[in-house]
């Protein structure tokens, strides 16, 4: 394209002089062959425009093209980080089961309890039930050691609670400061028809009806752990730990 614009350019500069040399300047019988130089030099020059028109036409156009090329390159590029986060997303989905350990904290009046279909489905739970006599005398919590396991879980599914129960459970800080990052909290109604109030539950909380969307849910928590500890940020009591991380990341980029 650059030798055709050149080509061009030359041709016009070689036309002109020969335009301007053609011009009658002399006797009579060299008026012919002047206006035949002239037309001819003309005819060149009409030409030699023609060409660095199209030449410069061609020139903006492999550039649109080359810009063109460019953005598909980009775009491929998008689709293809997005194909390979949907495949990273579906293997975590699918093999939610086999990375983690899930609570289930159960109470009296469940209709329809998940825990026969979570382990089923092979999940690895912690099983525990609050009788009636627990829960009229007011305990929420079953055992000394809930707290422990608490802290390990990395999914919590309360079924059978009530919404106003619920509330109470929300706010007890010994429960929910335990909560490691990246833990969801699965409210299950175990078939009843209400549906909890999620605001006092904070981030990525669900409340589900049926065994098999709190199974659901339960797996989807999984997946996404790395995404709920990021929007949770440093859960109390481990900010030590998180400098001791932030350090060894410091320490690690330096080297």
């Amino acid at each position: 394209m650059r030798k055709l614009i050149s080509t061009s350019l030359f041709t016009l500069l070689t036309a002109a002089p020969a335009i301007a040399a053609a011009s009658p300047a002399g006797s009579e019988s060299a008026a012919p062959a002047g206006v035949a130089g002239a037309l001819a030099a003309g005819t060149a020059l009409v030409v030699a425009i023609t060409a660095l028109v199209r030449a410069l036409r061609g020139d903006r156009r492999a550039k649109e093209a080359g810009e063109q090329a460019v953005e598909a390159h980009q775009l491929a590029t998008v689709a293809n980080a997005r194909a390979v986060e949907a495949t990273r997303w579906a293997d975590r989905l699918a093999n939610a089961q086999s990375d983690g350990v899930v609570l289930v904290l159960s109470y009296p009046g469940t209709a329809q309890p998940c825990r026969a279909l979570l382990e089923v489905n092979g999940w690895r739970i912690q099983y525990y039930a609050v009788t009636q006599a627990e829960l009229d005398a007011g305990q929420l919590l079953p055992g000394p050691d809930i707290i422990a396991d608490v802290r390990v879980a990395d999914a919590i599914v309360v079924e059978g609670l009530d919404e106003a129960r619920m509330d109470q459970l929300a706010a007890m800080r010994d429960f929910r400061d335990r909560i490691r990052s990246g833990c969801s909290v699965v409210m299950y109604t175990g078939g009843r028809n209400y549906r909890y109030d999620l605001t006092r539950w904070g981030q990525v909380d669900q409340g589900c009806t049926v065994p098999v969307t709190a199974e659901a849910a339960v797996r989807g928590s999984l997946a996404r752990r790395d995404a709920t500890a990021r929007a949770q940020g440093v859960r109390p009591g481990t900010l030590g730990t998180a400098r001791q991380e932030l350090l060894a990341q410091a320490s690690s980029s330096v080297h």
